[in-house]
């Protein structure tokens, strides 16, 4: 799996989030260090979160947009 650019950019999707954290789920599970093992694991569970976040936002803009053009 290719890495894929560091920067955060508004058009970043759920997705990449994911592929992220599970890039991250890999790296924990090949690290040589119990730190970087637990490194990996808390930067996974952020990238899920950031996931999650934008995921939860997204829909709430929808929900908005319906209820604008409803009434």
């Amino acid at each position: 799996m290719a890495l894929l650019p560091v920067y955060m950019e508004s058009h970043m999707l759920d997705e990449e989030c994911r592929m992220r954290a599970m890039l991250c789920v890999e790296l924990a599970i090949t690290a040589r260090t119990p730190q970087s093992k637990a490194k990996f694991v808390e930067l996974s569970m952020q990238w899920e979160k950031l996931a999650t976040i934008r995921e939860n936002l997204q829909w709430s803009l929808d929900d908005r947009k319906r209820l604008s053009k409803s009434c």
